[in-house]
């Protein structure tokens, strides 16, 4: 099983750093161990949040509030540990329908309430959400997951482990490099996913 060590030590061996870190929760004492420790958390959540990983999405039944503002009908909590909200629908509507309208079949809104917190608006009542969640167990990553997230975080660990304008080269090559394999990942997790729903509208099959 891959931990996060062992994607922090792929990121340092991304950048020929003979470093070997043993732990960064907490960091072990080594500048290679604190710098991954403070930048782990980053890469791994931009990765995350720049696909509808399969591991990392959800539904749920949102958790209503008294809405504050008149703009829209009805105010819902944003789910607990929520990286980024993909839709906001009816849940009564069908998996084929909602493929139909391309899932994102709600209008919305995410603003911050009196009290701090994120409030999703919308006219839909009992209104459902699909959204991306942090996910912390590096067992539910997918391995096209971890290696773009290793190379994610060889391009934030070059500016200070390498430094000068070589280490800005770097950072920029490895960046680079991990956006490339952000979209080879896209498709394969699209790829393992299930196959999109169609629907032919039943006036259209009775011409055929």
């Amino acid at each position: 099983m891959t931990t996060v060590v062992n994607i922090c030590n792929l990121a340092l061996a991304n950048l020929a750093d003979a470093a070997n870190v043993s732990s960064i929760d907490p960091p072990e004492g080594s500048a290679q161990a604190d710098h991954c420790a403070m930048f782990y958390p980053i890469a791994r959540d931009t990765i995350l949040e720049s696909h509808a990983w399969s591991f990392a999405t959800r539904r749920i039944l949102l958790s209503a509030l008294t809405p504050e503002w008149d703009d829209f009908a009805y105010a819902y909590s944003k789910p607990n540990g929520a990286l980024k909200i993909l839709s906001v629908y009816d849940p009564s509507m069908t998996d084929a329908t909602l493929a139909l309208q391309g899932v994102d079949v709600g209008e919305y809104i995410i603003e911050t309430d009196s009290n701090g917190n994120e409030v999703i608006m919308t006219d839909i009542p009992d209104a459902a959400c699909r959204f991306i969640i942090q996910v912390t167990d590096t067992s539910k990553f997918s391995q096209h997951c971890i290696n773009t997230i290793a190379a994610y975080l060889s391009s934030l660990l070059a500016g200070p482990i390498i430094q000068g304008k070589e280490g800005i080269s770097i950072a920029d090559y490895w960046m680079n490099k991990a956006m490339a394999m952000l979209n080879q990942a896209k498709t394969m997790d699209a790829q393992s996913q299930r196959r999109r729903l169609t629907h032919t509208p039943s006036g259209i099959r009775a011409r055929d």
